[in-house]
């Protein structure tokens, strides 16, 4: 990250320097999709690049108007659910709603 690397508050505060995580979760059914679905936490990363990869997950642009820090999207067999969160400033990896490290 260089110094010029500015983030927006999730929650609708000021800028600030800070790095974020993107987290995934796809709920399939797995008689349709033949699995479960899985989960994903990307490595910490500047503002820009998380909302990349959200783009990327979306198949479209992913639009960072204020306060907005989760999509949705319909997959095959399920729905896959994009969340943006700070990254952990403690050094820890980041993890999943449930307690859970992600699976590797």
């Amino acid at each position: 990250m260089t110094p010029a690397a500015v983030r927006t508050n999730p929650n609708g505060g000021g800028a600030e320097l800070g790095l974020f995580v993107v987290h995934v979760l796809e709920q399939t059914n797995s008689v349709l999709a033949g699995h479960d679905g899985c989960e994903y936490v990307s490595p910490s990363q500047p503002r820009p690049d998380a909302l990349a990869l959200v783009a990327l997950l979306l198949g479209c642009p992913a639009q960072p108007t204020a306060g907005r820090n989760s999509w949705s999207s319909a997959i095959a067999g399920g729905r896959r659910t994009i969340t943006l969160a700070a990254a952990p400033t403690d050094g820890r990896p980041a993890e999943l709603d449930g307690g859970t490290p992600p699976a590797a």
